[in-house]
């Protein structure tokens, strides 16, 4: 006879692994995304962030998008200069595991105009929804810190 844990053992990984954010369901480019949609806390784990960086130009901002992540301590997943998007990975925090950030960019005239999703998994913790909910700002920050020192 199984012990009862292996009975049970796929349906526990099931569920763990189904709340998991991934690459895949971010827009793949900048064009599918809203740039002057909802902001905010916009879903269960979900936060986006919306901003214009004046004078400058998009072959200057996606690097430092790649590099924002990096201060924020996201791995580079996925980086498309044609596409206007940068993803990155974040390992665990005390409240979130599974953090997928994306920076969507697109050229506006002489301006930037960025926006930021963050994901994380869509757990069911003692806490329900305990997204950190300043991945956005941190990344903003970061980004605008990178372009000022170019």
């Amino acid at each position: 006879m199984r012990p009862l844990f292996l009975t049970y053992l796929p349906l526990v990984l099931a569920t763990l692994l189904s709340g998991c954010a991934s690459v895949g369901e971010f827009p793949a480019t900048a064009a599918e995304v809203n740039f002057d949609g909802e902001q905010g806390h916009t879903g269960w784990a979900k936060y986006e962030r919306a901003c214009l960086i004046r004078d400058v130009r998009l072959s200057e901002a996606l690097p430092a998008a790649e590099k924002a992540l990096g201060f924020s301590k996201f791995d580079l997943k996925k980086s498309d200069t044609a596409a206007g998007v940068v993803i990155g990975e974040h390992g665990a925090t005390p409240y979130d595991y599974n953090i997928m950030a994306a920076i969507y960019l697109r050229a506006e005239g002489k301006d930037v105009r960025i926006r930021i999703h963050v994901q994380a998994s869509r757990d069911i913790g003692f806490l329900g929804d305990a997204t950190e909910r300043n991945w956005t700002v941190e990344i903003e920050s970061s980004l605008r810190a990178i372009l000022q020192r170019q």
